[in-house]
């Protein structure tokens, strides 16, 4: 059932791609790892869904709200395991041109196709219903920083013993400039207890999963 559905449905998961950013400029300190400006994109997120007052600004409807209560009584302070996921250029070109955007430029492609594993994370999303999808959206949060480490766009699942695994999706722009955003994962059947089974849940996009320490 799961089969080509990575491949529709763009144009709706682009739709709720979009993260609130920070930005981190004159900061003579040492760089912080990705690893652990995840852990504080995903302290961020975890506020949100406490907070009553923010999620009432976002939404009115009860199911939604519930769904997000739900993710704010499990406990973010410390991840069980975490996983680098990496996406082929040919998967991430393919899932751009199913787009169908018509006469776009080589650097519009360039941007849908540097957005494709957020949109692919709420694809995962919107197989557990719209209510889902909506729900991790109030709770997504980002930020920007520089890190000159980084070489190649990437994502971090994080995941818990008794809690919802997060992804956090890094974006390299110009100058070391990196963007990330992070979003729950609430797909029931999303399976993430190993590298083997997370690459086998993406096998149809070829995502390579390697269990990473900070």
């Amino acid at each position: 059932m799961r089969k080509n559905f990575f491949t529709i449905g763009v144009s709706l998961a682009l739709a709720v791609s979009l993260c609130a950013c920070s930005t981190n400029t004159g900061n003579t300190t040492p760089e912080k790892s990705l690893y652990e400006q995840g852990l504080e994109i995903i302290s961020l997120m975890n506020e949100m869904t406490e907070n009553e007052s923010y999620v009432s600004a976002y939404t009115g409807n009860g199911e939604i709200t519930a769904i997000v209560q739900e993710i704010g009584a499990d406990d973010y302070s410390e991840p069980e395991a975490v996983y680098a996921l990496t996406f082929p250029e040919d998967s991430l070109n393919n899932l751009a041109e199913s787009a169908a955007l018509q006469g776009a430029s080589a650097e519009l492609h360039s941007s849908l196709k540097s957005k494709m594993p957020s949109v692919i994370m709420n694809q995962v999303n919107a197989m557990n219903g719209a209510a889902t999808l909506a729900a991790t959206t109030v709770c997504t949060a980002g930020k920007t920083f520089v890190n000159h480490e980084m070489t190649e766009n990437i994502t971090y699942l994080y995941t818990y013993a008794d809690a919802a695994p997060v992804a956090v999706t890094f974006t390299l722009g110009e100058n070391h400039a990196v963007s990330a955003s992070g979003t729950f994962i609430l797909y029931e059947d999303f399976t993430c207890g190993s590298e083997e089974e997370i690459e086998t849940f993406f096998e149809e996009i070829g995502i390579d999963a390697k269990l990473i320490t900070e």
